[in-house]
């Protein structure tokens, strides 16, 4: 297993948004989008959730190159729900996002923040 960079599909242990806080959990791919600097100061990695379930919102973007990465069906990262991983854990890395999907997350996630 690998630490993951920005950029990494991973795998994490979730719940599903709106589940009940005792529901279980289950194994799910998502973005890493922090950096070494903030997993190593603050022992946490941000991540983003990959879904393969119909587009919901203008607040998703596709990974285009699915199948490259490792994942099983067309999906989309889901911009407004962010995960906090532990840092010091280790996670399976299924690929890494393509230069032009991760321009595309980026000028999502600048959609959504503004250039602050």
């Amino acid at each position: 297993m690998m630490k993951p960079e920005p950029g990494s599909v991973v795998l994490v242990q979730s719940r599903p948004p709106g589940a009940a806080p005792d529901s279980p959990m289950k194994r799910r791919p998502a973005i890493v989008v922090s950096w070494d600097a903030f997993h190593n100061q603050r022992g946490a990695i941000v991540a983003l959730p990959v879904s393969g379930a119909p587009v919901r919102d203008g607040f998703e973007v596709a990974i285009t190159r699915w199948r490259e990465v490792g994942l099983p069906v067309p999906s989309k990262v889901r911009l407004g729900q962010f995960l906090l991983l532990d840092a010091e854990a280790d996670y399976v890395v299924l690929g890494c996002l393509p230069p032009q999907d991760l321009a595309r997350l980026r000028h999502g996630i600048t959609a959504v923040f503004g250039s602050m």
